[in-house]
């Protein structure tokens, strides 16, 4: 089956730790500054106006469930020790920093909206089936195969999660969610252009954007 994003079109909006490459480091960092370190948020209550409202829940179930599959795609590749650190560190930065978000829009959605959202338990069975057998096919493959196949489709689903976080920034009627999206635009425009460049690096796969560089520059 073609790795694709299962849910692409019924959701819209939608390892052990070694040292991290610079450019990854600074993308946990910013994580972590972004979302204030587990701040409690700045307001208890709903937004001012219906469509407001309707707009907040919207954006953050849609964005929890398309967290929730980059993690799961990045929790296959944290399992494999057979491919470059440098890619399994970004996805424990994967992990890690989309977890704490999905958290902290979790925990909104209840503050704000009495609403209770788990993405597991709204994933249709067909859904999660796709996913899975998606993991089992990512883990059978090769090394080389499995850096490429999941470079290109984390670089999909950072594309997707970009318009609906922009949308959001200018929209949202809570100042911190307005800063979660903030974050997640910048953050995940650096991995993709980071991404992209281990694809030119180490397969050969250059965008016209990214030119290549010498093969030391990019930890192995």
């Amino acid at each position: 089956m073609s790795l694709t994003q299962p849910t692409a079109a019924s959701h819209p909006g939608r390892g052990v730790r070694r040292r991290l490459p610079a450019a990854v480091a600074a993308i946990g960092l910013m994580g972590l500054l972004v979302l204030g370190a587990g701040a409690p948020a700045e307001a208890s209550g709903p937004a001012p106006t219906p469509a407001d409202a309707a707009f907040e829940q919207s954006f953050m179930r849609e964005m929890i469930m398309h967290h929730h599959m980059a993690v799961m795609m990045s929790q296959v590749c944290i399992e494999r020790t057979d491919i470059r650190p440098a890619l399994q560190e970004m996805c424990q930065s994967i992990v890690d920093d989309q977890d704490a978000e999905i958290m902290s829009m979790q925990a909104w959605l209840l503050d704000w909206y009495d609403v209770n959202y788990d993405p597991m338990a709204a994933m249709t069975p067909e859904e999660m089936a796709e996913m899975m057998d998606m993991a089992n096919e990512m883990r059978a493959m090769s090394p080389a195969d499995f850096e490429r196949a999941f470079l290109k489709e984390m670089i999909g689903h950072h594309r997707a999660a970009l318009a609906p976080a922009k949308d959001c920034e200018k929209n949202a009627a809570h100042g911190e969610l307005r800063r979660l999206c903030r974050g997640i635009v910048k953050s995940q425009t650096m991995e993709i252009r980071i991404m992209h460049r281990w694809l030119c690096n180490w397969y050969g796969k250059c965008p016209a954007v990214v030119a290549p560089e010498p093969q030391p520059a990019i930890a192995a």
